[in-house]
């Protein structure tokens, strides 16, 4: 009798001691549990801030800075910009400054995009015809002028081009300069300043695009 009561003691012990032990080891998983849910539940919240920050150092640009520009066309220089010495206009029949660069080129040719810019303007000009002004960083703009009128008017105001992007085509509509051969007159600002667009493609695009032909004549 005794050594039933005491293997009935010891069989009930070892019981009570598997149920502490298996309650402690519930109580184990279920703080693990809950520390993996918060940490999986933080986790997200960091990855926001991260995505956040990353778009915010990608799109920062220096909108004081001038771009970098390239030849809106491959021809010949026709005519260069010179604000002192007059250039002859075979139209006009007299001498007169030059506020452009006049790059030859056959009717129809592509002219493209300086650099990244909007388009802030399409006019007709009475001297020069149909015009298109972009504006660009650094309170720079390209003026586009003696453009195929269709392709000046295919184009709308606030568009926003690509360097490169074609944005008209050279046409005849420039009357000041009519007599000359078909041709671009590219003129360019910089802070409401007429500069030499010349002075400003780089020297690479320049080498590219362009033979050298100049037109003074007497």
């Amino acid at each position: 009798m005794e050594t039933s009561a005491s293997q009935s003691s010891k069989q009930k012990a070892s019981r009570i001691l598997y149920i502490v032990l298996a309650g402690v080891l519930c109580v184990g998983i279920a703080v693990a549990g809950i520390a993996l849910s918060k940490s999986q539940i933080d986790a997200p919240q960091n990855d926001d801030v991260t995505v956040n920050q990353t778009p915010d150092n990608t799109q920062k640009e220096d909108t004081n800075k001038l771009p970098v520009f390239s030849a809106p066309l491959s021809g010949t220089i026709a005519k260069r910009h010179d604000l002192t010495t007059p250039v002859y206009s075979a139209t006009m029949q007299e001498y007169r400054v030059h506020r452009g660069l006049d790059i030859a080129a056959p009717i129809g040719t592509k002219v493209k995009a300086m650099a990244k810019g909007v388009v802030s303007d399409i006019y007709k000009d009475p001297l020069m015809g149909w015009c298109i002004v972009l504006s660009h960083n650094g309170n720079a703009q390209t003026i586009y002028c003696n453009l195929d009128a269709e392709s000046a008017q295919s184009m709308e105001k606030g568009t926003l081009v690509e360097a490169g992007q074609v944005i008209g085509c050279v046409g005849e509509s420039a009357l000041l300069e009519l007599a000359d051969e078909a041709h671009l007159h590219l003129e360019m600002t910089i802070d409401g300043q007429v500069v030499n667009p010349l002075d400003h493609i780089s020297t690479q695009s320049q080498n590219v695009s362009f033979q050298t032909e100049d037109v003074y004549e007497d």
